[in-house]
């Protein structure tokens, strides 16, 4: 009699211990899980900030290339000045250009042009252009300003 009742308390024990073996193998694999989705999202939203990043990066050198083209033919200052969106394009890309001068001096010669960049994740960038004349040869050059 007294071997039944050992051998049916020892299977309890050992059912009670794998019982918590499956608990802690558990617990663990769901931690792993649960940090891996975590880790696949962040590396999903880096992927989309790097290409919203890489989107603006590139209308600011198309919008730079535009200033560069119309100053080497004399008159970025005039389209900056007259032209609706600084003669600029609304869109690049995915991209929304918004484009206004900033009157710092009242000289024709030297003035700053405000491009505003949104991304269609609504990311906004702004880039401050500078738009200078000589005054001898009449020649404009535009450069970036960094601030």
């Amino acid at each position: 009699m007294k071997m039944k009742q050992t051998l049916k308390s020892d299977s309890g024990y050992a059912l009670g211990l794998v019982l918590i073996f499956v608990m802690a193998v558990g617990t663990v694999l769901g931690s792993v899980m649960m940090v891996t989705q975590l880790s696949s999202d962040a590396q999903g939203r880096g992927v989309d900030q790097l290409t919203s990043s890489n989107s603006v990066a590139i209308a600011v050198a198309n919008v730079l290339e535009q200033f560069s083209q119309d100053a080497a033919a004399s008159y970025a200052l005039q389209l900056a000045q007259n032209s609706p969106n600084c003669g600029l394009p609304e869109h690049i890309s995915d991209i929304t250009v918004a484009c206004r001068l900033d009157i710092k001096d009242q000289s024709a010669t030297n003035q700053s042009v405000l491009v505003n960049f949104t991304s269609s994740g609504g990311k906004s960038i702004g880039r401050e252009f500078a738009v200078s004349v000589d005054s001898a040869s009449g020649a404009q050059t535009v450069r970036e300003v960094n601030h």
